[in-house]
């Protein structure tokens, strides 16, 4: 479970996220529904409702947070990856030159 949580953020959390702020809505809708009909609050559910929407509202942007994060990441990984490679490159370059110069130097000798 973890694994699909790090690896498909919005699937894991986004999803689940916005069924239960739906449920939370139509929970509400049916809570003002019966307030303007029949003029009594139902708490239990109102409470349940708000419970809801902002269970799915955290739910969801956690997602999107994460999903974004993990994005970044992995766009950080590949310039860190691309500058060592780089840096890599310039220091294989550099050993050759040296080793050149220093055999130039052993049959000048």
């Amino acid at each position: 479970m973890s694994l699909v949580a790090r690896r498909q953020p919005l699937l894991f959390f986004a999803i689940p996220g916005f069924i239960v702020g739906s449920a939370g809505l139509l929970l509400g809708l049916r809570v003002a529904f019966v307030m303007q009909q029949e003029g009594r609050l139902l708490t239990g559910s109102a409470i349940l409702t708000t419970l809801l929407l902002i269970g799915g509202m955290l739910s969801g942007m956690m997602g999107i947070v994460l999903h974004s994060l993990q994005h970044f990441v992995r766009r950080d990984d590949d310039d860190v990856q691309h500058a060592l490679h780089k840096h890599t490159q310039e220091l294989r370059h550099e050993i050759q030159k040296r080793d050149a110069e220093q055999a130039r130097d052993r049959k000048v000798a």
